[in-house]
């Protein structure tokens, strides 16, 4: 009816030309709504995913749905502050939370909901890209059903075109535009002109209308007949490893069932009194509404949610997946090594049938050198174990960390052996010196390998370098100058890489 058509034209104009109706449209009566209102209560318990074009659109949506549908509905666009669409987006993702999030355009960049997998396209875009962005956030890593597309469009209108369109002449809703950009520079303008003319009102010949899509059909074919040719069929049969791939696979999977990291976290927070709530398994709030955690890496006096359950982050937006690059977990892990937590200790073993006391410590041997020669190629900061039973004999062949880790209990170190003043004042100095005699023996083989390593790639540089000199005159001789240079410097400071003492432990074993 005359009504109907004037509301479409008013949407067509506003969809084109954002500036020229603000005025929040009425989708009481509108057909499309009318379907999604029944069509919701036939898929139920479902989640479905709504995207329109703008704020205005969105908001019309969620009014006039609920004069039809008791439906849990969340929205999603660029009125709401970012705390407000996380909060929308956490709703969705819940379980038992909203079954429907009707989203602005601005729902179609970055946000993942593949945990649904039924999107309604209430408008559709002139841009393919656009178009692939609104699927794309169901249609990634973790979707595990197809993903229904449902594109409601009223009869002799703009939204008949671009359906069409979309549909017949690039198949976009059951696979990837190829070519779509070229597409879209080609056809553009012809599909502005007849959608504008359905929008407005002034109706689109069947004919002309068949003429467009079968245009664009021969065109997207062609396209994706030179895509397929330009294929480089050899790159992508040695681009995959089945062998390898798996072994990768298996390490990831091995990595998320690991519990460790959340152990170690758990642990470094517990030490630093942060608070943390346990939401569900592996799945954490951390820190306390208006209590200052500034002084944590990664922890502000907003609270932070996160999980070590992979599967549940790739679900939920508004958690972090916590690994061992996270954040949390490298700040955790330089807040620890660069305080005086733990370095020093004192460790009881209890055995009846062995009286012994050992100092076990840890030296790092680093390269000081400057940023520009990335010595830590050759060299990174490299840990030294050493322990010493009371003669000073090494006995890091036979006591490993892993059993010291098994034996021993947590002692007092400030009483007993450790308060002893023979102990103190003479055993621990002489101790002390002998570790870092063995470290320092240690540290040798170290280094030498390193500068082996840093002479024989730079060497293989300039060698490569001059080879290449012999068919390219860019390559010049103050480039192989500058290598042989810096090997030669390198190499100095490698050979000057120091040890520092990093923590001790003190160790009795004995009857307990």
């Amino acid at each position: 009816d005359t009504a109907r058509r004037k509301a479409l034209s008013r949407e067509w104009q506003a969809d084109v030309e954002p500036a020229h109706d603000t005025t929040r449209p009425a989708f009481k009566s509108d057909p499309r709504l009318l379907w999604l209102a029944a069509w919701l209560r036939t898929i139920a318990p479902d989640k479905v995913l709504l995207i329109c074009r703008s704020q205005a659109k969105a908001l019309a949506i969620e009014d006039a749905l609920k004069q039809h549908s008791q439906i849990k509905a969340g929205a999603f666009h660029e009125g709401l502050t970012l705390v407000q669409r996380d909060r929308a987006a956490a709703w969705f993702a819940e379980p038992d939370g909203a079954r429907l999030l009707i989203c602005s355009e601005i729902g179609s960049e970055g946000r993942n909901f593949q945990f649904a997998h039924h999107l309604v396209l209430f408008d559709l875009p002139l841009d393919p890209a656009v178009l692939e962005q609104r699927i794309g956030r169901l249609d990634r890593i973790g979707q595990r059903h197809d993903v229904q597309i449902h594109v409601p469009f009223v009869q002799q209108s703009h939204q008949e075109v671009l359906a069409r369109w979309y549909h017949e002449g690039l198949d976009a809703f059951a696979s990837n535009v190829q070519g779509g950009r070229e597409l879209f520079e080609r056809f553009g303008s012809r599909l502005y002109d007849l959608a504008g003319q359905a929008g407005t009102g002034r109706g689109v010949l069947d004919s002309e209308l068949e003429t467009f899509i079968a245009d664009t059909r021969r065109a997207y074919v062609d396209i994706g007949r030179s895509l397929e040719e330009g294929r480089d069929r050899l790159l992508e049969w040695h681009s995959f490893k089945p062998e390898i791939a798996a072994a990768v696979i298996s390490a990831i999977r091995d990595e998320d069932d690991s519990l460790a990291l959340d152990a170690f976290l758990l642990a470094v927070l517990d030490l630093y009194v942060i608070d943390v709530e346990e939401l569900s398994p592996r799945t954490y709030r951390l820190g306390s509404a208006g209590v200052l955690v500034d002084d944590f890496p990664g922890l502000t006096s907003d609270r932070v949610t996160v999980t070590g359950d992979r599967a549940r982050a790739l679900n939920r937006e508004d958690l972090q997946f916590l690994t061992w690059d996270h954040p949390l977990a490298t700040g955790a892990l330089d807040l620890l090594l660069g305080s005086e937590h733990g370095n020093c200790s004192f460790g009881r073993w209890t055995d009846g049938g062995v009286q012994e006391i050992y100092l076990e410590a840890i030296y790092v041997l680093e390269c000081v050198a400057p940023a520009r020669l990335h010595a830590d190629r050759f060299l990174p900061p490299t840990p030294l174990r050493v322990i010493v039973d009371r003669r000073g004999t090494s006995v890091a062949d036979n006591i490993s960390s892993a059993l010291l880790n098994e034996r021993l209990k947590k002692g007092d170190g400030g009483r007993g052996l450790a308060g002893n003043p023979r102990v103190r004042d003479e055993l621990l100095p002489r101790l002390m010196e002998r570790t870092r005699e063995l470290a320092q023996q240690a540290s040798g083989a170290v280094v030498a390998d390193a500068r082996r390593t840093a002479a024989a790639t730079l060497e293989h540089e300039a060698t490569r370098l001059r080879e290449l000199q012999k068919v390219n005159r860019s390559v010049r001789d103050e480039e192989i100058a500058a290598l042989v240079e810096q090997r030669r410097v390198l190499e100095d400071y490698v050979g000057a890489a120091r040890i520092r003492l990093d923590a001790v432990r003190l160790i009795y074993r004995g009857r307990g």
